[in-house]
């Protein structure tokens, strides 16, 4: 919950301009005027998200981010099988070091699933997002450089890929409307497998593995630089709450 009489102090500071700035809306304070004699009433989240972004646009960007990022993931994961007999076969693997790197990734996506919510309480989940498209670049690329380096980057990649999932599904549930959660959760999933029909894309189009894994990491790193900010300025609000930073 959220104590309006915080919103009425902070609107009071501003009062040259009347409201309070906000991702979203410049409408997130209520007036002494609005608010009456009790100042000290107490909003849900839900209805401060009402106030603080009533057009819904900051929502739709919020959307906008994770659906990138999550996009992203779905490539880092897709691109899997078309690079397994290439690296193997250029570095000599054995059988068994083949099959582990088809399987490295899911070990990465296991311990990811266990860390994932512990980061997203710690860090806060935007951040967790932004973090996560760091090891899908460095994951997705590195082979390039240091083909022994295959397997260990691959799990890098299971591990970023999960928590990319889990980190955006929390950023977009706690910085939305419950009305609209489902439906903006669902892209999601769409998101996952766009990503996965793009990589499919690319290795149709590019033949060496090398060049595949390189254009597959782009995505990743123009999320990283383009949405970042944005990610950073506006953090889950639920998650700012919870780790006492309501001011924020």
């Amino acid at each position: 919950t959220v104590t309006v009489s915080n919103l009425v102090s902070d609107c009071n500071v501003k009062r040259a301009a009347s409201s309070c700035s906000s991702p979203g809306s410049s409408n997130a304070c209520l007036s002494e005027n609005e608010m009456g004699e009790d100042d000290h009433a107490v909003l849900s989240l839900e209805e401060a998200i009402v106030h603080a972004d009533s057009s819904g646009s900051h929502s739709r960007k919020v959307l906008f981010a994770v659906l990138a990022a999550t996009a992203t993931g779905g490539m880092g994961g897709a691109v899997t099988p078309f690079i397994i007999t290439p690296i193997s076969e250029e570095g000599g693997f054995t059988p068994w070091l083949k099959a582990l790197i088809a399987s490295a990734m899911f070990i990465g996506m296991w311990v990811g699933s266990i860390c994932g919510g512990f980061l997203c309480d710690a860090y806060g989940p935007g951040k967790i997002m932004l973090a996560s498209q760091i090891g899908l670049v460095v994951g997705g690329t590195a082979p390039v450089l240091f083909l022994s380096a295959a397997i260990s980057a691959r799990i890098l990649v299971g591990f970023s890929l999960v928590i990319t999932f889990q980190a955006g599904n929390t950023y977009l549930a706690e910085s939305v409307l419950t009305s609209k959660r489902g439906a903006y959760l669902s892209y999601l999933h769409m998101a996952i497998a766009g990503g996965g029909a793009a990589s499919t894309a690319l290795a149709l189009w590019l033949r060496a593995w090398r060049a595949l894994l390189l254009a597959n990491a782009t995505p990743a790193l123009v999320v990283l630089f383009a949405l970042g900010a944005f990610v950073r300025a506006h953090e889950s609000p639920r998650w700012l709450l919870v780790a006492d930073r309501e001011a924020e």
